[in-house]
């Protein structure tokens, strides 16, 4: 169960820095908890 918890954080992160990367670096601030 916590390594599903885990993959999805990974996962998450990387689709956040790929949005990141993609849109400029303009929304990189609203989810810093996770």
């Amino acid at each position: 169960m916590k390594s599903i918890f885990i993959l999805l954080c990974l996962r998450y992160k990387l689709t956040k820095l790929f949005d990141v990367s993609l849109t400029g670096d303009d929304q990189h601030e609203d989810t810093e908890d996770m």
